[in-house]
């Protein structure tokens, strides 16, 4: 009886047909490219699915499948793609018949199969207990059913599920000034071999430039490229394969006969990355920021640039299961007009803090994590840390000011000469000492991770401050005063932690 009752409970109309999740994780910095997996075991020796490389930390995948997964995400910097590491995303379990999903299966799921017992005599009646989950009390000639508990389903917030609802709710809508027609079909031929490519691209990707800046910055020129894209369009798929080689058809011999084997018509979400090219080659660096249906990518030039070939190429990717899982990846490359070089007015007094131009973890101000923040903490790690400007080094050494449990670790303060001080802590080493005469972005020492916060370690990186004077109590915005295009200064790892976006944040939305 018990197997026939959960089978029953089984094949109940089902609750979910696919189901949406969305994955994150820790943005290892500038110049990194992520692939997303997912396998079906936890030795990850079963792949479910693999994803396009991407610069963004984030994805959504729409799982069509009932099982316990296991994710990880391989991440290596562009510029040696075979040095490549593995972080564990961790494990979810997914049941579409029911509405599951958890962490890891239900115990209530594992139920052992039934054996046969010997007929004991029940217990006494003051012995048994009352429960939630105890059975109805059946008359003597009623036939005692074993008794099965119905599963707890769990009760989740609602998530589109793109391939099936995204008609009702998203076509024919104006999502950020990208329209979405459904009347424009993408016809889209995909050749499967040990890999899946596209054969032909019938479809417009309307990605659009809107706006174009070329910046002088005196040291060095900056590009910056904004533009918007649609985040889903509507598809015809068609999948082919080739026939292997038979004596009996002349096309094997020699070339591809080609078979179809799948197709998907409908609706599918795109995620897009990309990179800027200069003279067909890579631009290694660059900052970008890739929402649902804008973009922006800038990156900085010691020479100029207005001359030669510059291109955008940005790489769309889907993923959608007809037979099998379709995957589609497309590039669209795109040819910038670089416009006229603009100065950058007004100029402001110091520079960059770092040898390079590294992202922030904690802007200045009022923050989700402190009110006020007197500085700017830059995700640095033993970097080499400049002087801003010419001045006069007036301390340096080792801060306790917060007690035993929150010190600034190893610092350097500078009082320059427009009267600014420019402040630096919890370096690895500094390399100047109280008196001495620095120059504008002379090395004055290293980032570290020297001191603590709340009586716990700290992770590398540099608090920078300006001041109006010596005191901490002075600070004003280092945005204010530090010249350069903060545009190409992103929020390191704001997907996981938007609280990072808080503050005098020049950006607000990366």
């Amino acid at each position: 009886m018990i197997p026939l009752l959960l089978s029953s409970l089984l094949t109940l109309t089902p609750v979910w047909t696919s189901r949406e999740i969305f994955s994150s994780w820790t943005n290892k910095g500038v110049g990194y490219e992520y692939v997303f997996e997912v396998y079906t075991d936890r030795d990850f020796t079963n792949l479910y699915l693999s994803k396009e490389p991407t610069s963004k930390i984030y994805t959504y995948t729409t799982y069509y499948d009932t099982n316990l997964y296991f994710q990880r995400v391989k991440y290596y910097p562009t510029t040696s793609p075979e040095s490549y590491e593995y972080l564990e995303l961790g494990q979810f379990y997914l049941n579409l018949e029911l509405g599951i999903l958890s962490e890891d299966i239900p115990e209530y799921l594992n139920i052992p199969p039934q054996q046969e017992e010997e007929e004991d005599d029940p217990p006494p009646e003051e012995q048994q207990e009352e429960t939630e989950d105890t059975p109805p009390v059946q008359n003597e000639d009623t036939e005692v059913l074993p008794y099965v508990p119905l599963p707890k389903v769990f009760t989740l917030p609602l998530q589109i599920d793109y391939r099936e609802d995204i008609k009702k709710d998203i076509l024919n809508s104006s999502v950020l000034g990208t329209s979405i027609d459904n009347t424009k079909v993408c016809n889209i031929f995909l050749l499967r071999d040990t890999e899946t490519k596209v054969k032909s691209w019938e479809c417009d990707s309307n990605i659009q430039i809107s706006e174009v800046k070329y910046l002088d910055w005196d040291d060095y020129n900056s590009l910056e490229i904004n533009g918007t894209y649609p985040n889903h369009i509507n598809v015809n798929i068609k999948v082919y394969e080739c026939k292997r080689f038979t004596l009996f058809e002349p096309k094997t011999w020699f070339g591809c006969k080609e078979l179809l084997v799948d197709t998907y018509t409908g609706d599918i979400k795109l995620i897009y990355s990309g990179n800027i090219y200069l003279n067909g080659k890579l631009v290694v660096g660059s900052n970008f920021s890739f929402s649902d249906t804008s973009f922006y990518l800038g990156n900085r030039f010691k020479d100029d640039i207005s001359k030669d070939k510059v291109e955008i190429y940005m790489y769309t990717y889907s993923q959608v299961k007809s037979k099998e899982w379709i995957d589609i990846q497309y590039t669209v490359k795109k040819d910038i007009t670089v416009p006229n070089l603009q100065e950058v007015t007004p100029k402001k007094p110091f520079s960059f803090p770092l040898d390079k131009l590294i992202g922030v973890t904690q802007w200045h101000g009022c923050t989700q994590y402190q009110c006020p923040h007197k500085g700017i903490d830059f995700g640095a790690t033993k970097n080499t840390i400049l002087s801003i400007g010419d001045g006069t080094v007036t301390k340096v050494g080792y801060d306790k000011y917060g007690g035993e449990c929150n010190q600034g670790g190893n610092y350097v303060i500078v009082k320059h000469t427009n009267g600014i001080y420019s402040t630096y802590f919890h370096l690895d080493s500094y390399s100047v000492g109280i008196g001495s005469k620095v120059s504008k972005q002379q090395p004055i020492g290293i980032s570290g991770n020297t001191g603590m916060k709340n009586c716990q370690p700290l992770k590398y990186h540099l608090h920078f401050e300006t001041r109006n004077g010596l005191s901490s109590s002075t600070h004003v915005n280092p945005v204010e005063y530090i010249d350069v295009d903060w545009n190409l200064i992103p929020t390191l790892g704001y997907i996981q932690h938007p609280g990072r976006l808080t503050g005098d944040n020049p950006h607000p939305n990366f």
